[in-house]
């Protein structure tokens, strides 16, 4: 799954680069603010099995 992930992502940042900087810029923004919510999510599940937040 992560793996798929990543290579959607690269492909879009590829995508919207060749479109243009200025709107790249802001895709790749919203797909970091999208990866940060992903990897606090994983945390979160991960969390149950001992740790707590």
């Amino acid at each position: 799954m992560d793996i798929i992930i990543m290579v959607l992502i690269a492909a879009l940042v590829l995508t919207m680069i060749l479109r243009g900087i200025r709107k790249s810029i802001f895709i790749v923004s919203v797909m970091v603010i999208a990866g940060f919510c992903v990897v606090l999510l994983s945390l979160h599940a991960t969390s149950n099995l001992g740790l707590s937040w």
